[in-house]
């Protein structure tokens, strides 16, 4: 009862096992050789989860690239919008010796 399948053939019918149709023991009975037609499903079975795992890997690093940079924006933004409103409610001299990295009046008057 086996037929003589192809390579083709074979490789269309793996195409279909990836698509979802999982019927191996039609697959690897039906062949004229079996062990050759259960080793290229098992290495196109591997093969194709490798190359899905490396395609995961790299959305997963694009992502992480883009959020790490989307990050020090969203952060940079709040921390100044901070640091002028802190500013505006300094007195103009305050403010003056804030700029200057005196943060007090005794700082500025150990200066002189």
């Amino acid at each position: 009862a086996q037929c003589n399948v192809y390579f083709g053939t074979l490789v269309k019918k793996l195409v279909y096992v990836s698509m979802g149709e999982v019927e191996q023991s039609a697959l690897l009975t039906h062949m004229r050789l079996p062990a050759l037609a259960t080793f290229l499903y098992i290495l196109y079975s591997v093969l194709s989860l490798l190359l899905l795992l490396n395609l995961i890997i790299a959305m997963m690093g694009d992502t992480y690239l883009k959020t790490s940079q989307r990050a020090e924006r969203d952060w940079f933004w709040p921390y100044a919008s901070l640091v002028l409103q802190y500013e505006r409610e300094m007195s103009k001299a305050q403010r003056e010796r804030h700029r200057l990295g005196l943060s007090s009046e005794t700082e500025t008057e150990q200066g002189q």
